[in-house]
């Protein structure tokens, strides 16, 4: 299982993806996080951008990078495996 890292606000990302999985770490935003549990709990997309004040368009960038930082197929499994990360409780 690869270590997850944590943002701090402010930090910037400057490697998201496959050459961050090589070195054995994952990045997520603390955005990221708060879809993610706003996933968890059953919200849909427009429930997610009305509590985070943003698009709809953003939430479905932001899971689409989850999915792909997870290597998930779908929401369903993402949510599974951000719980199996300990990444939700």
């Amino acid at each position: 299982m690869m270590p997850i890292h944590v943002r701090a606000p402010g930090e910037i990302a400057t490697d998201l993806g496959p050459a961050e999985r090589k070195r054995g770490r994952l990045t997520l935003s603390p955005r990221q996080l708060q879809v993610l549990r706003l996933m968890a709990e059953g919200f849909p997309d427009k429930g997610i951008a009305s509590e985070l004040g943003i698009s709809e368009r953003a939430v479905r960038f932001h899971i689409a990078l989850c999915r792909n930082l997870l290597g998930t197929p779908s929401r369903t499994a993402l949510v599974a495996a951000a719980f199996r990360r300990n990444l939700l409780r």
